[in-house]
């Protein structure tokens, strides 16, 4: 994200001094996200939703940015602002993928964290790969060269640079909440193999 948001402030805006202050206060802001991440799983009652919620508004905030375009300041802030909700979802995620791993071993009778965790750190790798991906054939579709850049292909670049981000923050949201993964079944979930792991102890 950062990467495309580079893009955005270098070719669009032609002033990279806003980059870095957008790189400096938006690492203070995920931290904050971070904190505060138990609270709002509370408050949004699991961290199903919390994941997804925070999916929702950082895409509502990219769109801001997008309408805002032409307003580099104020998008700098904007930007730095929505890297709360990054900050959110990065640590809710972990946390939803083991309820994804206890439901596994739930259904499956197998006790799959080893190679489930290991799937999750490829995942990421593969996230980044498709996330680059997307870039570059977005890039290329809008027609921008950094050897050759033209006016028309600048004036596109917040389509890439702004709206992609939304747009795949907007899938990802989707996908968390098809999930039937609440709170409540995790704990039902991870008490089921609990007794079980209890059961076959006493058993051996």
């Amino acid at each position: 994200i950062a990467f495309s948001i580079s893009f955005y402030f270098q070719y669009y805006v032609g002033n990279m001094a806003m980059m870095t202050i957008y790189l400096t206060s938006s690492s203070f802001v995920k931290i904050v996200g971070s904190f505060v991440t138990p609270y709002i799983a509370k408050l949004f009652k699991g961290v199903r939703n919390t994941y997804g919620g925070a999916l929702i508004g950082y895409c509502v905030l990219f769109v801001v940015c997008f309408l805002l375009k032409g307003n580099p300041a104020v998008v700098a802030v904007i930007l730095s602002i929505n890297e709360f909700f990054w900050g959110v979802y990065q640590s809710a995620e972990l946390p939803l993928y083991m309820g994804v791993i206890d439901e596994t071993e739930y259904k499956s009778g197998k006790d799959l964290t080893a190679f489930m965790m290991s799937v999750w750190t490829f995942g990421i790798k593969v996230g980044i790969i498709i996330a680059n991906f997307c870039l570059t054939q977005g890039m290329l579709t809008i027609g921008f060269e950094a050897a050759a850049v033209t006016e028309e292909a600048v004036s596109k670049l917040p389509i890439i640079c702004l709206l992609g981000p939304a747009l795949l923050a907007a899938l990802a949201a989707v996908f968390t909440f098809i999930i039937p993964l609440t709170d409540d079944k995790i704990a039902e979930y991870r008490a089921a193999n609990a007794a079980k792991k209890a059961e076959m102890a006493q058993g051996n």
